[in-house]
C-alpha cells in the first residue's frame, strides 16, 4: 500500500510498505522529520516505511536520494483538491472578452493564479466551515461515546492519503 504524506505546504512524500532493501531511504512512522538510508538489513525496520516519491526538489538532487522519484506539487494538489489551477485559469481567461491577444491572455492567467493562491493563503487558518460545525453537533448527538478531541480531529484537514499511480505515472487518491 502506498500512502501520500504531507510534511509541509510544499513537501509531500509517498511511502509504501514494500520490502526494505539496503540503500533504500526510509521514514520512521512515528516521527515525520526522521529519515534514514538503510545500511543493514539485520536491523528491525518494522516501524519504518520506504520513501518512493517526493516533491522536495533539493532533496532529490542529493546523491543519497537517487532511488526516490520526483513528484510534481501541482499534480499532488490536483489529486487532493480535485482541480487543476492551470486548467482553471486557462478556462477562465479564454472566456475573458478583455483579453484580445495571446500576451493579454497569459497575463490574465498569471493574475488569476495569483489571486487564487492569495485567497487560499487568506483562508488557510479557517480550519472549520459552518458545515463542519453542523457535522460536529450531529456527532455529539449520534455518537455520544466519541470524545470532543476525536470529533475535532475527525474534522481537521487530512495530511495522509492512500494513493496509487496510473500507467502514465499520475498520482490518484483512493478512498477520498
Amino acid at each position: 500500500m502506498k500512502k501520500l504524506i504531507k510534511l509541509s505546504t510544499t513537501h509531500y512524500i509517498v511511502v509504501d510498505d514494500s520490502e526494505i532493501k539496503k540503500g533504500d531511504l526510509l521514514r520512521w512512522s512515528k516521527d515525520l522529520n526522521v529519515g534514514q538510508q538503510v545500511d543493514s538489513i539485520d536491523r528491525d525496520w518494522s516501524e519504518w516505511k520506504k520513501i518512493t516519491h517526493s516533491t522536495e526538489p533539493e532533496l532529490l538532487d542529493s546523491g543519497w536520494m537517487q532511488s526516490v522519484l520526483p513528484l510534481l506539487l501541482s499534480e499532488v494538489e490536483e489529486a487532493i483538491n480535485g482541480y487543476d489551477l492551470i486548467a482553471l485559469s486557462m478556462n477562465a481567461t479564454s472566456k475573458n472578452k478583455f483579453a484580445h491577444g495571446r500576451h493579454e491572455e497569459v497575463v490574465a492567467q498569471i493574475y488569476y493564479r495569483r489571486g487564487f493562491k492569495a485567497h487560499k493563503e487568506l483562508v488557510k487558518d479557517k480550519l472549520f466551515t459552518v458545515e463542519d460545525m453542523f457535522d460536529a453537533v450531529n456527532m455529539v448527538i449520534n455518537e455520544p461515546d466519541m470524545s470532543g478531541d476525536d470529533i475535532i480531529k475527525s474534522l481537521l484537514p487530512k495530511t495522509e492519503w492512500e494513493v496509487e499511480f496510473d500507467q502514465c505515472g499520475k498520482i490518484i487518491i483512493l478512498n477520498t
